[in-house]
């Protein structure tokens, strides 16, 4: 998928979350990860909502609970 496209997505689908406070607690699975374009998209998204309710620069170990529990992909790759 094109960057622009997923980036669309995304955050067109943060934007939806905010309205209901639940942006930086969101669980995306992206069943087709491939490159892992929607997933660093995603992940970016998850950050800056998570500074924005928290109002402060998330550190290393929120960082690492972002990527761990809150984000989850996978593809099937035959090579």
């Amino acid at each position: 998928t094109p960057r622009p496209i997923a980036d669309l997505l995304v955050r067109t689908s943060f934007r939806a979350l905010e309205r209901s406070s639940a942006s930086a607690s969101a669980r995306v699975l992206d069943p087709a990860a491939g490159a892992g374009v929607f997933l660093l998209t995603a992940f970016r998204e998850l950050v800056a909502a998570r500074w924005r309710s928290e109002h402060k620069r998330p550190d290393t170990q929120t960082l690492r609970n972002i990527l761990y529990d809150q984000i989850t992909g996978f593809d099937i790759n035959e090579e």
